[in-house]
């Protein structure tokens, strides 16, 4: 294809004017605009630079101590809808050390307009809360699970004893069954921690509503698997002891 394409185009008092050239006859396939990928380039060049410049200017607005970490800034690319998620220790490493100017600064950017959420309203928002619902809904869910299956598993070998035998010419098969308890219990005493700090920022935020009851579901399951794994590894112990 020929880079000089002609076109005409079309104007309201109907007059047609021919013009031509290369943008107008490659396009980005992934464009919905029609722009190319250069001009694109550009224009994502063109927003960068504007922003970096309204960051400088307000930042020169602070005094010149301020407006000296304007560079600093520019390198960590610090976008203006940025700055309200700035925190103090954000401005520290930004070179901002004063602790009033500081404060200054972090009063005026929460008033700035524009600004993208930060991650604590992030967390508090509804989306946030209802996700954060489901995993402790789901968790609590497969925890019930493991529970019936550890308990269907003990009943059966308490009603059909299995004798120890040696796995791989290497270990007792009661060895390696007590190594997959502890690791079980290991896991479920991890999945506890990381359930209560989420029950933590629930409470925290005063958004998430848990149910005393389920609470109370929750850790008596997290007994009851804790006592069936006792009672599986005594059970074990026994058996190879014979």
């Amino acid at each position: 294809m020929s880079s000089d394409v002609k076109y005409r185009h079309s104007y309201g008092d109907g007059v047609e004017e021919q013009s031509e050239g290369v943008y107008d006859s490659v396009r980005d396939p992934e464009d919905s605009t029609g722009g190319t990928p250069e001009r694109k380039k550009s224009e994502v060049s063109v927003r960068k630079t504007r922003s970096q410049e309204a960051v400088k200017t307000l930042l020169a607005s602070f005094g010149e101590d301020v407006d000296r970490c304007s560079d600093e800034f520019a390198r960590q690319e610090v976008r203006f809808k940025d700055l309200s998620a700035l925190s103090e220790i954000d401005l520290a490493m930004l070179g901002v050390n004063d602790p009033g100017t500081q404060s200054a600064m972090l009063e005026t950017f929460q008033e700035l307009p524009n600004q993208e959420m930060d991650y604590e309203r992030l967390c508090a928002t509804t989306e946030a809360q209802e996700y954060n619902e489901q995993i402790l809904g789901r968790s609590q869910c497969h925890l019930n699970s493991m529970n019936t299956s550890l308990s269907a598993a003990y009943l059966k070998m308490l009603v059909n004893p299995s004798n120890d035998v040696i796995v791989d010419d290497s270990i007792f098969a009661s060895r390696f069954v007590l190594e997959a308890l502890d690791e079980l219990k290991k896991t479920t005493e991890d999945m506890e921690d990381r359930l209560r700090a989420l029950e933590q920022i629930a409470v925290r935020n005063a958004k998430i509503n848990l149910s005393n009851r389920a609470g109370r579901n929750f850790y008596k399951t997290l007994v009851v698997i804790g006592g069936i794994c006792t009672g599986v590894s005594i059970a074990f112990w026994f058996w190879k002891g014979r």
